[in-house]
């Protein structure tokens, strides 16, 4: 007979959860993904079934794909920040500092807290002189652990950018990190920086003895050049005699030849010792023919026949060297033969031979010729080269095109200061001065083209070029820092009001620009706060007399306002009225009145 059926207790009924739940359709997708069970829905046609897998793979491969361009384009752009963060400082080494600046700042924007990045920016804020370079700095020791080279980057920008507690920060990280000799020999340039030679002295002769590399105590030998006293320079000299027979010697002959202001028995031994060496790769070669052919201890023609054999076969950068070299002693046609055709196309320093070599030949068929070929320099060089030829051939308008796409194209290298000297060197003073306005005129120069045409003009003695050039900059850039200045500046000349919190914002992001600091300082005086603006001016106390005559006029109302009122005159008799525009000259007209007379259109003195 069969037992009852036993009742066993059953689980609890539970529901699933989200987690499972989400793993259960997972398992479901994949098994009719993979063809593991038949396609939710019925049997259907194969067509259908393919059609339906395929739609569920689609998304899947839209998100892995888009996870994937995601990832490469931030590899990308990680590549590309890397890549405008070593070219920013290849061109810090090669002087174009403001092409330099626009990499780094590109750099930066890509990648923001990356620290090979930032060490870039740093080291290129500093190159422009921007006390900013501090704070990065500051920002790279957050995330990462400062090198040696980091360090003395960062000791260098203190010594020229920093204040003295700043620039104690940066040396004591050198000493922290065992580096007590570099430590001292910053403290002697700053010491140096600051005049006082004896202190310098004292710390780098410390650095020598510490670590007595060749540079700290070439170094030393600058030093004491510079001190310039009969035992100062004895011992500069007796240091070169000491280095000369070590290993490198060439380079201490070298640096004595071109640095150290001996007699000319010294300078005859040292030239002698370097001769004995006629290596192509002896840095005090070429330094030691310079001294005989100068001190007429021999021709030139001599020391070529000498010279030509030791570099027919040499490298073409030491080719290069001797080429330069021959330009120097005004033998452009030998400077041909060594600066290869053939090479100028790909070298830089060849390429910049040919073409001085054929500028001073005059051959201008063959400078445009040269230039036509491929330039390996930048634009603004190549551009200038052209206008030299073009010139030379009559061709006026072609070459006044050039100078002008010249003068542009500086502006995005920070070297429009030096172009234009040199357009004016060519007598075209006026294109230059039009070019400047145009690129005050544009976005994306104004704030630069403003800076530059506010040193110009001022310079020049031009103040209504100076008011155009803040008018157009006006217009192109109404925001910018330089323009906001000049524009506060103008309204503070004309009793309006300024609001000094923006004066003294703008001073603080920019504390070595001496014209935010002026208009800080005007914008005291005016404020009723004479004591303060003297203060903010003690820094440009030593040189007063150096400043533009637009700067003048705010120092000298400083000075009238201070008790210094006979100071304030004599500054004032230094200017000409028609250096000033009609603001300035009314800032500082009744301190002219007073002193006796007024400022004379010709010679700025103060006539009766």
């Amino acid at each position: 007979m069969r037992e009852p059926a036993q009742d066993f207790p059953q689980k609890p009924h539970r529901e699933p959860t989200e987690v499972a739940r989400f793993r259960d359709r997972i398992g479901d997708w994949w098994r009719e993904a993979t063809g593991q069970t038949p396609a939710l829905g019925g049997e259907g046609s194969t067509f259908q079934v393919i059609w339906r897998r395929i739609k569920l793979w689609f998304p899947v491969i839209v998100v892995l794909g888009l996870a994937a361009a995601g990832a490469g384009f931030y590899a990308f752009t990680g590549w590309r920040a890397h890549d405008l963060a070593r070219k920013a400082r290849a061109n810090v080494k090669a002087g174009e500092l403001r092409y330099a600046l626009i990499q780094a700042e590109s750099a930066r924007s890509l990648r923001g807290k990356d620290p090979e990045v930032l060490r870039a920016y740093a080291i290129v804020l500093a190159a422009n002189g921007s006390a900013k370079a501090l704070e990065v700095w500051d920002q790279v020791r957050a995330i990462d652990e400062l090198t040696d080279e980091d360090r003395s980057e960062e000791a260098s920008a203190a010594v020229r950018l920093g204040d003295d507690a700043r620039f104690e920060r940066g040396v004591a990280a050198l000493e922290a990190a065992g580096k007590p000799a570099e430590a001292k020999a910053w403290r002697s340039r700053r010491a140096l920086q600051n005049k006082d030679f004896s202190e310098a002295e004292r710390l780098m002769r410390l650095a020598a003895q510490e670590e007595p590399t060749m540079a700290f105590r070439l170094e030393l030998a600058r030093l004491l050049a510079t001190i310039n006293t009969p035992d100062s320079l004895a011992e500069a000299v007796q240091i070169v005699d000491a280095m000369a027979v070590e290993p490198d010697g060439d380079k201490a002959l070298a640096f004595g030849l071109t640095t150290i202001p001996a007699g000319p028995a010294t300078r005859l031994s040292w030239a002698n010792r370097a001769f004995s060496d006629l290596q192509p790769d002896n840095e005090a070669l070429l330094p030691a023919a310079s001294v005989m052919i100068g001190d007429r201890h021999r021709t030139l023609d001599s020391i070529l026949r000498q010279l030509q054999p030791v570099f027919t076969g040499a490298k073409p950068e030491e080719r290069g060297s001797y080429a330069r070299w021959l330009l120097d002693q005004k033998r452009p046609d030998d400077a041909l033969v060594f600066a290869r055709s053939a090479e100028a196309r790909t070298s830089r320093g060849t390429f910049l031979v040919r073409a001085e070599a054929l500028s001073a030949k005059e051959d201008w068929e063959a400078l445009l010729k040269l230039v036509d070929a491929g330039s390996p320099v930048n634009e603004t060089v190549t551009l200038l080269l052209r206008a030299r030829a073009e010139r030379g051939l009559g061709r006026e308008a072609a070459a006044d095109g050039a100078l002008r796409k010249a003068i542009k194209a500086s502006a995005g290298r920070g070297i429009l200061p030096e172009l234009l000297a040199q357009v004016d060197e060519l007598g075209k003073t006026e294109l230059a001065s039009q070019t400047l306005l145009q690129l005050c005129s544009d976005r994306t120069t104004s704030e630069y083209a403003l800076r530059v045409a506010r040193w110009r003009f001022s310079q020049r003695g031009e103040p209504r070029l100076r008011e155009e050039a803040l008018r157009r900059a006006l217009d192109a850039s109404p925001s910018a820092a330089t323009v906001r200045d000049l524009e506060r500046m103008r309204r503070l000349m004309n009793r309006e009001p300024v609001d000094i919190a923006e004066t003294q914002a703008a001073l603080d992001a920019e504390p070595g620009n001496i014209d935010f600091r002026l208009t800080h300082a005007l914008a005291l005086l005016q404020s009723g706060r004479a004591a303060e603006a003297r203060r903010l001016l003690e820094p440009c106390e030593a040189i007063k007399h150096q400043l533009l005559p637009g700067q003048k006029a705010v120092v000298v109302a400083v000075l009238a306002a201070t008790g210094s009122r006979n100071e304030g005159i004599a500054l004032a008799r230094t200017m000409k009225s028609s250096q000033l525009t009609d603001a300035e000259y009314r800032l500082v007209y009744q301190f002219t009145v007073a002193g006796g007379g007024a400022l004379d259109e010709k010679s700025g003195e103060s006539q009766p």
